[in-house]
């Protein structure tokens, strides 16, 4: 099963991650996949087949259990 990078060009340089969001602030919850764009500030994220797309502060982006993965 591959994993689509999201079709906008803001994505071209995201990153795949697998994390785990358990707060109620986001649209997710779980362990999930998904494309991130790490800035200075904020982290942009799109979860591959549904393209849910928000953003987190960087400070609780670096708060989260995450790992990079390599896209199939």
């Amino acid at each position: 099963m591959s994993t689509p990078r999201p079709p906008w060009s803001r994505w071209s340089s995201a990153r795949l991650f697998q994390a785990d969001f358990y707060n109620l602030r986001w649209p997710v919850c779980g362990t999930r996949y998904v494309w991130a764009v790490v800035g200075y500030k904020w982290v942009h994220l799109c979860t591959p087949i549904q393209h849910d797309r928000w953003r987190i502060s960087r400070a609780d982006w670096d708060a989260l259990p995450t790992s990079e993965r390599k896209p199939s």
